[in-house]
């Protein structure tokens, strides 16, 4: 299971990663999402949020904004970035060209995709297409 640090540098498991650009009409935008775990929670916030969601954005070629937010549980979390993942798609963005996709049930052992062409949602899941 891959492994990245959040914000300040705690250390989580990944269960979802997404890369999208939006390169039409002009824009020249990234968006970049990830869910994981916690691991090895030690502080009371830790502990009571162990579920992350670490968002990158901004314009192609620049380090752009990070945004962090932490969930009390798995389906919060999972709801909160396929929630941000639809709006972006809706909006243009697509999947980054050669960029792997992990998605999975947050339960369980989750895949990497390579050159996903476009994502459905369907009820309470994503079908790569």
């Amino acid at each position: 299971m891959q492994k990245i640090n959040d914000i300040n540098g705690r250390e989580f498991s990944i269960f979802e990663s997404h890369s999208l650009t939006c390169t039409k009409n002009g824009h020249n935008k990234f968006w970049r999402g990830k869910l994981g775990k916690q691991d090895n929670a030690k502080t009371p916030e830790d502990i009571k949020k162990p579920w992350v969601v670490l968002l990158e954005w901004g314009r192609i070629g620049t380090v752009g904004s990070k945004e962090e937010k932490r969930f009390l549980r798995e389906h919060a979390a999972l709801t909160y970035i396929q929630g941000r993942l639809k709006d972006k798609l809706k909006k243009g963005y697509e999947y980054e060209p050669g960029s792997p996709v992990i998605s999975g049930k947050v339960s369980h052992i989750p895949t990497v995709v390579e050159n996903v062409k476009a994502v459905k949602y369907v009820d309470t899941e994503w079908d790569l297409l």
